[in-house]
């Protein structure tokens, strides 16, 4: 065997070990912020390390849940819910967002449409 081929060997045996690092880490990323692992863990083999920065942007857009919600805006507890913080108001909707990269409940105020918190 001469040495050019045993260099590309080697190279080709680390890449793959990369693309498996990468899956590995992209799944373990995203059952740490619950997001689809499966669908993760293939994108970031076929997509190594760009897939992590992806992932990191989608759960930086995430809604808080309703305990930061509620840390985060003291006065939108009430004896009888959560109230929305930018109206008021205690009318708040359930809206699921079943999709490729997220699964998760959203709830909406009634009145102004924000996005309260996810649960």
């Amino acid at each position: 065997m001469s040495t050019s081929s045993t260099i590309y060997v080697g190279a080709a045996q680390d890449w793959n070990l990369v693309l498996y690092v990468s899956a590995v880490l992209t799944a373990l990323l995203a059952r740490k912020w619950k997001r689809n692992i499966l669908l993760w863990a293939a994108i970031g083999f076929l997509v190594p390390y760009l897939s992590i920065v992806i992932l990191r942007v989608v759960v930086a857009r995430a809604t808080p849940t309703l305990k930061k919600y509620l840390d985060a805006n003291p006065g939108c507890s009430t004896g009888h819910g959560v109230a929305c913080n930018r109206c008021g108001s205690r009318s708040i909707r359930l809206w699921v967002r079943e999709g490729v990269l997220s699964n998760e409940k959203q709830h909406l105020c009634n009145h102004c449409g924000t996005h309260l918190y996810s649960t």
